[in-house]
């Protein structure tokens, strides 16, 4: 799972907002920032100005997106860490140009073969954990040559001897460093999993608060519109000050807390107007590419018998038979990821016939491997752990399948889903009771297309869409 550096700060911040602790905000940001830095390394936290909160409109500035994007050398670890700058930059077309310097970053093959730069690249970092983050392929170089011990020589090694995090002082120590069980999981996961095992993580984390709301704080008005002034859109709200955007719901508080927001939804029934559809599938060269980043459109053009038109300039990716089946073509295909479920997921047709014809190993020598000690999936906790990242079972299948398994298998399969949306039986939406129950359960055709999609999709094909929709306002038709 991706750190949220953000969400970090965010939270260090706004304790000592609340606190008495002696901190300002500031000084809350700047500390946390050079954790995080010792930590994952420079280049994937970023700056701290990219921390700061940012005046309303800040990112609708081209200078200060070309600003941030300089910060980079890698688009990818600048999306990450800088979601709005890079947003404003695809919405604005400024993009190519704020990226232009990382494309003549990036190493030219076989860089990370020859040994001075590998080693000028371990003398980035003070840890290995560090500079495996950091640049991961200089790290599987060192690995596949057998220059990792000469290259981590001037590192502080943090690995643990046998049996060091049994002993409950140890553990005790460790979580001292740290004012969050968050931080202190990312920082030293090995402690941080033998205290929940031998039951002494109440002890261990007593005395951390920082990310901590006291009780009672977001019934606080004030508090809540101060903490959505810290985002530019209603998404950032939601996703990174959960407890806040809540309230801000169950008390009628999100429209006045949300009035500064930028509007990046499409206003009710724009994706019901044949040319808006259009124009957007002209800004894509591939079905999978549209129907990824703009489902709502590709969506309207299905049901409406537009997607023909809309997709008749797109190139169709079907490879030539037996393309898989040519070795170069496996190990350029692999190249492009930096971990085996990215390869997975990116270009699944690569897979198998890597394994067939014996490149695996070959293949994936460059990508960082995510290793869970042996049992990691029979601890409760970390099968509902990751059954939380996700709101769909085959959504945590996809991604955690041997999570699914043990939970399954050890009966907590109930729990690690409760949270998660049901799926209706096969062959609900084709009876008409069950499509107007769903359509009288929202005032709007925009609400019903959003909540419901397949029951407003029924109605279009059988013929039952002016009954569903008579009580509905026409205003987003």
């Amino acid at each position: 799972m991706t750190t949220d550096f953000k969400a970090i700060i965010d939270r260090a911040a706004q304790h000592a907002r609340t606190s008495s602790g002696g901190w300002t905000p500031a000084q809350a940001r700047t500390a946390v920032h050079a954790k995080l830095v010792s930590i994952h390394g420079a280049d994937a936290v970023g700056p701290l100005s990219d921390y700061e909160s940012k005046p309303l409109g800040y990112w609708q500035i081209k200078e200060n997106v070309l600003a941030s994007a300089r910060t980079f050398t890698n688009s990818t670890k600048w999306q990450k860490a800088c979601a709005a700058a890079a947003k404003s930059a695809f919405d604005n077309g400024w993009f190519e140009e704020a990226t232009a310097h990382m494309r003549l970053n990036r190493r030219r093959s076989g860089y990370w073969q020859v040994k001075e730069n590998v080693l000028a690249s371990a003398r980035k970092f003070e840890t290995i954990t560090a500079w495996r983050k950091g640049e991961p392929s200089a790290y599987a170089g060192a690995c596949s040559n057998g220059w990792l011990e000469e290259a981590t020589a001037h590192m502080t090694q943090l690995r643990q001897p046998k049996g060091h995090w049994k002993i409950k002082e140890n553990v005790l120590a460790s979580a001292a460093g740290y004012t969050s069980r968050k931080d202190w999981r990312e920082a030293e996961a090995s402690a941080y999993y033998a205290a929940k095992s031998a039951g002494w993580m109440e002890e261990a984390t007593a005395h951390m608060t920082a990310g901590r709301a006291p009780n009672g704080l977001w019934n606080d008005k004030a508090k809540v519109l101060a903490k959505a002034r810290e985002f530019d859109t209603r998404m950032m709200f939601r996703r990174q000050a959960r407890s806040a955007h809540k309230a801000a719901v169950r008390y009628g508080w999100l429209e006045e807390a949300c009035a500064h927001m930028i509007e990046i939804q499409k206003p009710i029934g724009y994706w019901q107007i044949k040319e808006n559809v259009i124009a957007s599938a002209k800004e894509f060269t591939t079905r999978t590419a549209w129907r990824k980043a703009a489902p709502a459109a590709a969506e309207s053009a299905m049901v409406n018998g537009w997607f023909e038109e809309a997709t008749a300039h797109m190139v169709e990716l079907c490879r030539p038979k037996g393309y898989w089946d040519i070795k170069e073509n496996v190990l350029a295909s692999a190249r492009k990821f930096e971990t085996i479920t990215a390869w997975q997921k990116g270009d699944p047709s690569a897979i198998m016939p890597a394994r067939r014809n014996g490149w695996f190993e070959e293949a994936t020598a460059h990508m960082t491997r995510v290793l869970r000690e042996a049992g990691y999936w029979n601890v409760k906790e970390h099968t509902i752990e990751s059954a939380r990242e996700f709101t769909s079972i085959s959504a945590w299948i996809a991604k955690y399948r041997t999570a699914y398994e043990a939970a399954k298998a050890n009966g907590w399969l109930e729990e690690a889903t409760s949270h998660m949306i049901q799926r209706t039986p096969r062959g609900h939406w084709k009876i008409k009771e069950n499509v107007l129950a769903s359509a009288r359960a929202c005032t709007t055709r925009n609400e019903w297309w959003s909540k419901y999609g397949a029951a407003y999709k029924s109605a279009k094909e059988n013929g039952w869409f002016e009954e569903a929709v008579a009580h509905m306002s026409k205003a987003d038709a």
